[in-house]
């Protein structure tokens, strides 16, 4: 399956390995340091690095967490 035909400009994705977070400020400060998420489409696991090198048209990535109760988008910060 080709990932960037799944995706536009924004990425939706879950806390991986079992993870939850209870805030916005938390789910975001996981994504920015890199730690994986769960792609809800596809099932992988990426984080913020393997989305700049894979999906480099994806903008924005929106965070499920609170037990996918709620959810923050944040953008992706351009490589370097």
């Amino acid at each position: 399956m080709n990932w960037e035909a799944l995706y536009t400009d924004t990425i939706v994705l879950l806390p991986a390995y079992g993870r939850d977070y209870t805030s916005a400020t938390d789910a975001e400060f996981a994504f920015l340091s890199n730690r994986d998420f769960m792609c809800e489409l596809s099932g992988k696991y990426a984080n913020l690095s393997d989305l700049k090198n894979l999906l480099p048209s994806v903008q924005h990535a929106k965070l499920r967490y609170n037990k996918r109760s709620l959810s923050t988008t944040v953008d992706i910060p351009n490589n370097p």
